[in-house]
């Protein structure tokens, strides 16, 4: 992922700072993973890759425009939101 990229950011130079990060990733990653498979068993696999999709493509989209810190964090979020439906979509 781009975690060697974020360290040129001014927040993410430290240490603590990228452990954060990835703890917020693997949070994010585990949560978001009960809404795919709730959309998934409801609607069936379309709905739910069709979603996935449109969060990637707005998450990629911002992350070539971010200028700030708190907007990379964002974006890589809203990425992590997007990777989480790989893990769901494996299992059925």
């Amino acid at each position: 992922m781009k975690f060697d990229l974020l360290k040129n950011h001014s927040a993410l130079t430290s240490q603590e700072g990228m452990k954060n990060l990835i703890v917020v990733y693997m949070v994010i990653l585990g949560i978001s993973q009960f809404f795919y498979g709730s959309i998934s068993v409801r609607y069936g696999r379309r709905p739910a890759i069709v979603t996935g999709f449109f969060i990637s493509i707005i998450g990629l989209l911002l992350s070539g425009c971010s200028e700030n810190n708190i907007f990379m964090i964002f974006t890589i979020l809203l990425f992590t939101i997007y990777l989480s439906l790989v893990f769901v979509l494996q299992r059925e």
